[in-house]
């Protein structure tokens, strides 16, 4: 296992829980997001927030009463108006423990079977297969990058054990804002099939 020490990120720090497909993700957002959406569904504040923690609040108590906004939010990460559970600002020691699980080894039959069905669904309009040549694995096998020219950033995919034992991918920037986890979900490596549609729909969470 791997451990990083990184400084706590101070964007994105508003998670959304979702579930789809029975699985529960986690997509970290920010608070800019989350007054667009609420301007989309005429839910705007009257008064200005200022923080990141009022704007989560906010929200929160609007979703509890508008099933509008519940559906915006359940659509823009997972494509469907179903699925939208709660929103949690998250606090210095959560990101701490996020940021401090031990990462573990990326299987090489993960690798091969993400890259497989990335080549059965991506198909650009030139016929390169980018998706599964641009995938890479960091040397010390702890990060598979999810390089993808069309989106114009580079996301990295890990899989960590947290403190409470439980095995989790984490999709995660390493650009705009380093190592911020920007969703995650629960994920079993004993069946790699299983693990590829997971980490997959995690993934597209942040698209």
């Amino acid at each position: 296992m791997a451990t990083t020490s990184v400084s706590l990120p101070t964007e994105e720090r508003i998670e959304i829980t979702l579930v789809k497909d029975g699985h529960t993700i986690y997509r970290n957002t920010d608070g800019d997001s989350l007054l667009r959406a609420l301007t989309r569904v005429g839910e705007e504040p009257e008064d200005t927030l200022t923080s990141e923690r009022q704007i989560a609040q906010y929200a929160t108590e609007t979703a509890a009463q508008s099933p509008r906004l519940r559906r915006e939010l359940a659509y823009g990460a997972l494509g469907v108006h179903e699925g939208f559970k709660t929103l949690h600002y998250l606090e210095d020691d959560e990101l701490q423990a996020q940021l401090a699980c031990p990462t573990l080894p990326i299987p090489t039959e993960f690798v091969d079977a993400l890259k497989a069905k990335l080549r059965e669904i991506e198909r650009p309009a030139d016929g390169e297969d980018y998706s599964g040549d641009l995938l890479e694995l960091t040397p010390d096998g702890h990060t598979l990058m999810l390089s993808n020219m069309q989106i114009g950033y580079y996301p990295g995919l890990k899989f960590v054990t947290t403190a409470q034992g439980h095995t989790e991918v984490h999709i995660y920037a390493t650009t705009a804002t380093p190592n911020m986890v920007q969703a995650r979900t629960a994920i079993d490596l004993t069946n790699i099939d299983a693990a590829v549609t997971t980490a997959f729909l995690a993934w597209t969470t942040t698209l």
